[in-house]
């Protein structure tokens, strides 16, 4: 089976605002990789997608940084000793870089 030409109707092309620190992290990571930028980025967003506990699986009530197992027993317990509404807040001003 050959593979698609990018041109092709059934490819969607789009656009990421970033900042030049960015744009050249990227390059560089894409370079070790051997790899375009776009694919690299395109393969590392799918990976990352399909790590997180999307909305349609079963049991994934929300997309937050709650349902992530990476917290440890004293980090969640602090965690969930913070005020709901103080929590959500929180989340809602986070970025995240990396």
């Amino acid at each position: 089976m050959a593979e698609k030409n990018e041109a092709s109707p059934d490819w969607v092309r789009i656009a990421l605002r970033m900042t030049p620190q960015q744009r050249d992290l990227l390059r560089r990571a894409a370079d070790v990789a051997g790899m375009p930028v776009s694919a690299f980025v395109l393969r590392s967003a799918c990976q990352a997608a399909q790590q997180l506990p999307i909305e349609q699986q079963p049991g994934a009530s929300s997309l937050t940084v709650e349902f992530l197992p990476t917290f440890t027993k004293p980090a969640r317990q602090r965690w969930e000793s913070i005020p709901a509404h103080v929590r959500q807040r929180l989340l809602s001003n986070v970025w995240c870089g990396h």
